[in-house]
């Protein structure tokens, strides 16, 4: 994936249609950040589910955590 070049436009995301295919962008320092469940880094590309996938890493060092399937299940 190449540099992302700053966002410049202001008000909702979503709106104003500058979200990727991973539900982030750049913020006006350049800075990359998700406004949604990341889908591209959760779902896997056989199609296999896991219980739970971690996504990234806090500042304080807790994992980001996506979506769980609970084992009990049917």
């Amino acid at each position: 994936m190449g540099q992302m070049k700053p966002n410049t436009l202001t008000g909702d995301p979503y709106v104003n249609q500058i979200l990727d295919f991973c539900h982030g962008h750049t913020g006006g320092q350049g800075d990359y950040h998700f406004h949604a469940a990341p889908e591209c880094l959760i779902q896997h590309p056989d199609g296999s589910e896991e219980h739970y996938n971690i996504v990234g890493f806090a500042l304080d060092g807790y994992p980001l955590i996506a979506y769980y399937k609970s084992v009990l299940e049917a």
